[in-house]
């Protein structure tokens, strides 16, 4: 008989769940932007919480994994920070800027290897991404070639 009952009550549930309002897209812009006056205040810690809850409850909402990579880099959390850039970057994959910054994380961490594809990519989508053309050199130099890289450096500097 108690079988019976909560097998009748199965449907109930499940239809209550599918139904359940998810986060709406204004509380969760209103929760990005207090992740972000969080990390303007230099609360990173708090700012990196707030950014994975909403990386939970809006999973296509690419700028809280770019924000939570950034915060995680601050934090000095370079495994979080790249898995977090990597997602975003899956949501993002044009982005210049996603993959400068996850380039330039990787090169401080002494991830030549990794590093170079971002960084070539950040500057193949946008030639003014200067840091990541410097980081691109210094990784050209680190491999031995020095011609690679003054080729790659020199419109940056006869442009100023």
């Amino acid at each position: 008989m108690r079988l019976c009952i909560l097998l009748l009550l199965i449907p109930a549930a499940v239809s209550a769940a599918q139904s359940a309002p998810s986060a709406s897209r204004n509380d969760v812009d209103r929760s990005f932007a207090a992740a972000e006056s969080l990390m303007k205040a230099g609360k990173v810690a708090d700012a990196a919480q707030a950014f994975e809850h909403i990386t939970h409850l809006r999973p296509d909402f690419a700028e809280a994994y770019f924000a939570l990579g950034v915060s995680y880099a601050q934090l000095g959390k370079p495994e979080e920070a790249a898995a977090a850039l990597r997602s975003y970057l899956k949501l993002e994959p044009q982005s210049p800027d996603g993959h400068a910054v996850l380039g330039i994380l990787l090169f401080d961490n002494r991830r030549i290897a990794e590093a170079r594809p971002e960084l070539e990519q950040a500057v193949r989508l946008d030639r003014l991404q200067s840091e990541a053309a410097k980081h691109l050199g210094r990784v050209y130099n680190l491999e031995g070639n020095a011609a690679k890289a003054v080729a790659l450096l020199r419109p940056l500097v006869a442009s100023g």
